[in-house]
C-alpha cells in the first residue's frame, strides 16, 4: 500500500506541475493573440489613412474595410490629433 500511495503522490505532483505549465502557456498565447490583433488593427488603420489621403471618400473607404463611416472618421481624427 505504501508504494501505491507514493506513486499516487508522485503522479499528483506531476499533474500539478503540468497544470501550472498549461496556465503559463495559455497566458502567453493570450498575450500573443492580443499583440497580433493590435498589429492587424494598426495595419488596417494605415490602409484607411492612405486611402482617405489619396482622395477616396471616407464613406467609400468604410465600405471597402467593412466599417461604419463614423469609425473611419474617428480613425482619421485620431491620426490628426497625434
Amino acid at each position: 500500500m505504501k508504494n501505491q500511495d507514493y506513486k499516487i503522490e508522485q503522479l499528483e505532483k506531476k499533474v500539478k506541475g503540468q497544470a501550472k505549465q498549461i496556465t503559463k502557456l495559455n497566458a502567453q498565447l493570450k498575450e500573443k493573440a492580443t499583440t497580433q490583433k493590435k498589429d492587424t488593427r494598426t495595419n488596417r488603420d494605415r490602409g484607411i489613412l492612405t486611402s482617405v489621403a489619396s482622395g477616396v471618400s471616407q464613406r467609400e473607404t468604410a465600405r471597402i474595410y467593412k466599417l461604419t463611416p463614423a469609425r473611419v472618421n474617428q480613425i482619421v481624427k485620431e491620426s490628426k490629433a497625434q
